[in-house]
């Protein structure tokens, strides 16, 4: 979740400065950066520098988007150009429930959602699930370079959450995953691109060993099951007016739809009695004011032309998804 956080705060940094694509320049590898010639010379360079003989090396890179693109948060509409990148991006369809002239500050999330359970939900798939694109399969892995004999430094690791279809590995990779079940070891071989960053690696035959450990969803796709599941009756008017206010969203059901998710966020936190005077709340407001430029106050954000509900927004969406995940069925 931290890493994914900062995927996401790194994109509410470019939220306001044009940044209309949809290409989601922040999942790719090292080794697809390169040969993505929308990618900025900056993002590449990162991505040099990074562990640059592990099949991970653009982890880091990625977190830094490259200039000029948005990424899209996990489980984000492509296709909704209207979302600006903003987080949780919903689908949208048709929304007959009438916003209310009551207020969610007043009266609480009981008077309008009744919430889909979030806590001891079940994360894992059960043992004879198998790997598909989408789910997360925590791996351990190994390489080895066509004749050697033990793996290089960078090029193993265990307990490592991989989202198969990513493209966080390099090309072949995640795709000799697909149909694989918990407690299974594969090996299979994968080359490094001919421009992958590191030249010493660069379109080098790999033997690769995987023994996946576990198959299971992360806690935003949890998140958007919620808000699909739970029930609403009514929007509330401050909730709804803020998302007016944020001035991103075109159309009556747009709005709509990210009140629902805006609102299913609010009851989690009320309900977990976490509020915006909460220290972890704080520091992840923190977090995302420094990541979009330093910013030591809320205040100066708003200053400098960020909207201040979709601050909130974002932190509370975040903080929603924290709380499910920190209450995952064991």
């Amino acid at each position: 979740m931290k890493t994914k956080l900062f995927v996401c705060m790194m994109t509410f940094a470019l939220i306001f400065a044009g940044c209309g694509s949809q290409n989601g320049a922040g999942a790719q590898s090292a080794a697809s950066s390169a040969e993505s010639p929308g990618n900025s010379a900056a993002a590449e360079s990162a991505a040099a520098s990074a562990a640059a003989e592990s099949p991970t090396a653009a982890i880091s890179a990625a977190e830094t988007p490259a200039a000029g693109e948005s990424v899209p948060s996990e489980g984000s509409s492509d296709s909704n150009e209207s979302s600006q990148g903003i987080p949780g991006a919903p689908e949208i369809t048709p929304d007959a429930i009438p916003v209310s002239p009551e207020s969610f500050s007043t009266l609480g999330p009981d008077a309008f959602i009744t919430l889909s359970k979030y806590k001891e939900v079940t994360q894992i798939y059960p043992d004879d699930a198998v790997i598909t694109e989408g789910v997360i399969a925590n791996i351990n892995f190994s390489g080895v370079i066509e004749g050697e004999t033990e793996p290089r430094d960078g090029m193993v690791g265990e307990g490592y959450d991989l989202k198969v279809g990513s493209n966080t590995f390099i090309p072949g990779f995640e795709e000799n995953l697909i149909g694989a079940t918990r407690g299974e070891t594969l090996v299979f071989d994968c080359l490094f691109p001919e421009d992958y960053t590191n030249p010493d690696l660069a379109g080098k035959n790999t033997t690769w060993t995987v023994l996946v450990n576990l198959i299971k969803t992360d806690s935003d796709e949890i998140f958007n099951s919620i808000v699909a599941e739970s029930i609403i009756t009514s929007y509330p008017q401050d909730i709804y007016n803020a998302v007016e206010a944020i001035g991103a969203f075109e159309g009556e059901d747009l709005k709509k739809a990210y009140t629902r998710r805006w609102l299913t966020a609010k009851a989690i936190l009320y309900k977990e009695n976490i509020t915006p005077e909460d220290p972890a709340y704080q520091s992840i407001e923190d977090m995302i004011l420094l990541s979009m430029g330093g910013y030591e106050s809320e205040e100066a954000a708003v200053s400098a032309g960020y909207s201040s509900d979709l601050i909130h927004y974002y932190v509370e969406y975040y903080m929603a998804c924290q709380v499910i995940e920190d209450n995952f069925a064991s």
